[in-house]
């Protein structure tokens, strides 16, 4: 290989690990977003993306109405790291301890600067009142309590 020289695929890999990085430090980044910070072109970010998605590193969350958002897949719990989602529990934990009697819905709308969708948020609920943390009161709707 020629010094200072990139074959192709060598490229396309330290681009991957750019958008990886990208995201994992700011989850649900469009493609747009993400071209903007990089100086890449949405094409190939759509590429990359796609990609990432074949190889189990990234995972893509279309909501309707807007536009595509991207997330790393973490280990154990589908776009959430282990440590993001024990995060998540204390961020769950931290709004209840302000506000009794949320919905996952309202709780969602609460820590929705982190990109976090509802069906995470009842995911962690689950877990919390296994744990003993919260209470889960069943009326018109569905509302947690902390304990």
């Amino acid at each position: 290989m020629t010094e200072g020289k990139r074959f192709s695929w060598e490229k396309a890999s330290f681009n991957e690990q750019y958008v990886i990085n990208l995201i994992e430090k700011d989850a649900g980044l469009t493609d747009r977003k993400v071209a903007e910070k990089l100086g890449l072109s949405v094409k190939t970010i759509k590429a990359i993306c796609s990609q990432l998605v074949y190889k189990g590193k990234i995972d893509r969350v279309k909501v309707k109405g807007a536009e595509i958002k991207n997330y790393v897949i973490g280990p154990e719990i589908g776009c959430l790291s282990i440590n993001r989602a024990a995060d998540l529990e204390q961020m769950v934990l931290n709004v209840l301890s302000k506000d009794k009697g949320l919905t996952e819905r309202e709780i969602t709308e609460k820590i929705n600067r982190e990109g976090i969708y509802e069906f995470v948020v009842y995911e962690v609920c689950r877990q919390l009142e296994y744990k003993g943390k919260i209470k889960r009161v069943k009326g018109d709707q569905i509302e947690y309590f902390l304990i």
